[in-house]
């Protein structure tokens, strides 16, 4: 019998959950990386350090999906990058960096490879890492989609600072779906209106001078918590500004804009209706297009089906 915190899917997937990986036998190791497992999902899984996950990944060549959901390291030391050859093209991770920087320098399989990269929880200071994985992934011409989305809690006020000043700008106008999520929480991000400031640093992102994106699709997914202070009533001019960009030429391949607004009590779905309203008036273009698509969901729990079927 298989132990509670491990299961073997159809077409040789594999889960682990609720487990600190180092007392999985030797014996059970050997007999699974002599399978052809392509998909690996851990779930508030832990690691000795970096090496032991990257040597646990190692074990498995024909993995092409890794999927981390609470991910974590006893031992944060970071690990020398040393590229391995890989078929790992899919790969998602959240809550700690020290996981999701192996994938994006290459010491889970090449980055190059990648076609799809879903980040959660990435802070201001990640920003830098993510730019540079970006320009060596421009140059292979291998991804095709991206989603981040942020997590600023508990910064300085030197982020504040930062955010209003130059914060790096991502080169993605090689990538063809878009995803971001911006948190929205004031206390949080220390900026009086958050949706300004990182929707206006992501636009910078979408065009770089004298380029053309290859955009396809791009899903922006806010958030509204104790009324409209977190997607501020004068937002308009941002969200204006985003459609004379997304419609000014340089995105010939531009097919669909989805906004979805995430609603958290106390806040109700009628004051998510009026943000609704907000957006599509002044997303002109965009909506005569029929281009743009609002939705609006009410985020009672991680796993409800709002957020399974519409956020990133």
């Amino acid at each position: 019998m298989a132990p509670r915190w491990f299961r073997v899917c159809r077409s040789w997937s594999l889960e682990f959950h609720d487990i600190h990986m180092n007392t999985i036998s030797e014996d059970l190791l050997k007999a699974l990386y002599s399978r052809p497992v392509q998909s690996i999902r851990l779930a508030n899984a832990k690691f000795e350090d970096q090496q032991s996950f990257s040597t646990f990944v190692g074990l498995f060549p024909q993995l092409t999906n890794l999927d981390c959901h609470q991910v974590s390291v006893k031992n944060p030391r970071r690990i020398p990058v040393e590229e391995r050859c890989s078929a790992l093209h899919t790969f998602r991770g959240n809550q700690s960096p020290d996981i999701w920087r192996l994938a994006l320098n290459g010491s889970l399989g090449s980055s190059k490879i990648l076609r799809k990269v879903i980040l959660n929880d990435v802070t201001y200071s990640d920003l830098s890492f993510v730019g540079l994985f970006l320009q060596r992934s421009s140059t292979a011409s291998a991804l095709e989609e991206l989603n981040v989305t942020h997590d600023h809690a508990r910064q300085s006020a030197a982020v504040k600072h930062a955010w209003k000043e130059k914060p790096p700008v991502l080169d993605v106008s090689h990538v063809k779906k878009l995803g971001i999520d911006i948190h929205g929480r004031v206390r949080d991000t220390y900026l009086r209106n958050p949706l300004e400031v990182v929707l206006q640093w992501w636009m910078k992102s979408l065009a770089p001078p004298e380029k053309e994106s290859s955009l396809e699709q791009l899903t922006i997914v806010v958030g509204m918590n104790k009324g409209s202070i977190y997607i501020a009533q004068d937002a308009g001019a941002t969200w204006k500004a985003l459609d004379l960009l997304l419609t000014d030429g340089r995105f010939p391949a531009l097919q669909s804009v989805r906004v979805v607004i995430k609603v958290w009590k106390p806040t109700t779905l009628k004051k998510g209706e009026r943000q609704k309203g907000l957006i599509q008036r002044n997303c002109p273009r965009l909506k005569r297009s029929q281009k743009l698509h609002v939705t609006i969901g009410h985020v009672k729990t991680k796993d409800n089906y709002f957020m399974k079927t519409h956020l990133l």
